[in-house]
């Protein structure tokens, strides 16, 4: 098991269950078996573990790239 951080980048809800994510927010993500899956687990802001779609996340590499290139640098 590792633990790695990632940003949430979409926190539209497609379902009737609220998401509990904010954007732009940095969250552990907990990596039980490193495999390929389309869901990742992810202690969300009601502190609850909770399997997302991967899609919802960047690392936090990808987040601070993002950011720069944004700002122009």
């Amino acid at each position: 098991m590792k633990i790695r951080k990632v940003v949430c980048i979409n926190t539209n809800e497609l379902t009737k269950e609220p998401l509990y994510l904010t954007y732009g927010k940095v969250y552990d993500h907990i990596d039980y078996d490193e495999g390929v899956t389309s869901f990742i687990s992810i202690i969300d802001d009601s502190g609850i573990e909770f399997d997302h779609r991967k899609d919802r996340f960047i690392s936090l590499d990808k987040w601070r790239e993002k950011q720069l290139n944004e700002l122009g640098i």
